[in-house]
């Protein structure tokens, strides 16, 4: 056999194992809850990010005055990490609470899929929830309050797993 040939077995071998490490469950469900925690935490301290995604982090708009009143009546029902002045997109945290990941098998390769699962909660004044998350989640942004897409930031934490679980191969 050449030394070509050798060569270009290698490389081939090498290039099948990143593929399979690149598609494996424990890998993609790493970054699946890496994604999720990024775009929770990175809203809970107030920022957003504006469409489509891949830009800088900025603040979340501020809470109307109404808001502010509203959520002063029900200050004890709030989410711990919510506050009467301050926006964590809904003031039982709920919508945050219920964002989640799945993985599909797209055309060529797996794909992550972040969504919200449609667990309804209870509203500050005790009656239940009207609205599903995924409908709750398009009036925030509607108000300005985008957050669902992942900053440039992020997406660098992202890679860099990817690149860490690869570099080990």
């Amino acid at each position: 056999m050449s030394v070509e040939k050798q060569i270009q077995e290698i490389l081939e071998r090498r290039v099948n194992r990143f593929v399979k490490a690149g598609q494996s469950k424990e890998l993609l469900d790493k970054v699946g809850k890496e994604a999720v925690s990024q775009v929770v935490k990175r809203t809970r301290l107030g920022q957003g990010v504006r469409p489509p995604g891949g830009g800088a982090a900025s603040k979340l708009l501020p809470l109307k005055d109404i808001t502010k009143k509203y959520r002063s009546r029900y200050s004890n029902n709030l989410s711990p990490f919510t506050r009467d002045s301050r926006s964590n997109l809904t003031a039982t945290g709920q919508l945050l609470d219920s964002i989640t990941y799945r993985i599909l098998n797209g055309t060529k390769s797996k794909i992550i899929q972040l969504f919200f699962k449609d667990n309804r909660t209870y509203e500050l004044n005790g009656g239940r929830a009207r609205v599903r998350n995924d409908k709750l989640a398009g009036h925030v942004q509607k108000q300005g309050r985008s957050f669902f897409y992942l900053a440039q930031f992020e997406i660098k934490k992202i890679r860099s797993i990817i690149f860490d679980a690869l570099d080990k191969l």
